[in-house]
């Protein structure tokens, strides 16, 4: 087994120089040194002995994102950054799929409080009550969704901006009668959404009236009602949704009701991912920094573990439109 010893015996140095330049700590020495420590640990295909790191730091060296429908399209850029982040960091990095209910969030608290691991990223309350137990057990976390009642500790995504975007790009098609449809009508992130698009569209001269504004699941699995709505004759030009399911499922609808897409009803989801291109027709999308969102919160619950203070960030990488087929410019 390639070890720090056997790095520091090929490059002619002590073992302690060959320690401090593999993980980043301060320590004088020539540039020349440096590569040569680097080059050698390359060559050797040295990996840190995580179990050893943990000893001496008196932690499991793991931290767990918890997520309760690990499908969901949202997802899949958010792990990649996260578990990009905890490599950097030599730390072990799970994933857990979780139930609702109160067994699951006791489950949860208990694999930091048993020293399986040392800090939870999570999402989806698994009930109300759950964020402050986590507080009061002193259990180190970060979610990725702004609750009201967390203390501050989420990293969350601009969405402000992200609806913004989307609604001035339908008005920058030429499109003024616009159609909304929101998940969560009761969440404070669902409001803001909602609101920021209509407060976009209003500054542009748009406005939505309340008939064309709809909510249904995230997963748009009842989003046949709204279809059935938009078989009248006053329906809207173009249709905004808040998630991407939504714009699939609604996509689909609108098929089966004769209704076409984009040429009837322009259609223009959130988020992105391989659903959106393999739709009929391909569906234009926002696309939201969610990698970036990822990485975030594994470095900020790595501070709090290692004793650092938290304050709440909110991801501002540009989100982008992502232009496909179900979006037609006005003539």
């Amino acid at each position: 087994m390639v070890t720090l010893r056997t790095i520091a015996e090929k490059c002619g140095v002590d073992v302690s120089t060959v320690s401090k330049v593999i993980h980043g700590r301060e320590i004088r020495v020539t540039e020349e040194t440096r590569s040569k420590i680097l080059a050698a640990a390359k060559e050797l295909n040295y990996r840190p002995n995580a179990l050893a790191r943990s000893l001496r730091l008196r932690k499991s060296g793991a931290i767990v994102m918890a997520l309760r429908d690990t499908s969901n399209f949202v997802y899949p850029e958010i792990i990649d950054g996260a578990q990009e982040a905890a490599e950097r960091h030599e730390t072990c990095f799970f994933l857990l799929k979780y139930t609702s209910g109160e067994t699951a969030g006791a489950s949860l608290i208990s694999l930091v409080q048993e020293g399986r691991v040392d800090g939870i990223l999570w999402d989806d309350l698994p009930y109300k009550a759950f964020s402050q137990e986590l507080i009061d057990a002193h259990v180190p976390f970060v979610c990725l969704n702004g609750y009201s009642d967390i203390g501050g500790q989420c990293v969350t995504l601009d969405d402000s901006d992200g609806f913004r975007r989307q609604a001035n790009y339908l008005a920058d098609l030429g499109h003024t009668r616009i159609g909304f449809i929101g998940v969560d009508p009761q969440s404070d992130v669902s409001i803001l959404c909602r609101e920021t698009f209509r407060k976009a569209l209003a500054e542009r001269g748009i406005k939505i009236p309340d008939h064309h504004l709809w909510h249904c699941h995230f997963e748009g699995d009842d989003v046949a009602a709204v279809a059935d709505q938009l078989t009248a004759a006053d329906r809207p030009t173009a249709i905004a949704t808040a998630s991407i399911s939504t714009a699939k499922r609604l996509s689909d609808a609108l098929a089966r009701r004769g209704i076409r897409v984009p040429e009837d009803i322009s259609l223009i989801g959130y988020h992105d991912g391989p659903d959106a291109k393999w739709n009929n027709p391909a569906l234009t999308t926002v696309k939201m920094p969610s990698r970036a969102q990822g990485a975030m919160a594994v470095e900020c619950l790595l501070d709090l573990i290692a004793g650092g203070t938290f304050h709440p960030r909110v991801i501002l990488g540009e989100p982008e439109i992502v232009e496909r087929e179900s979006c037609a410019r006005i003539s």
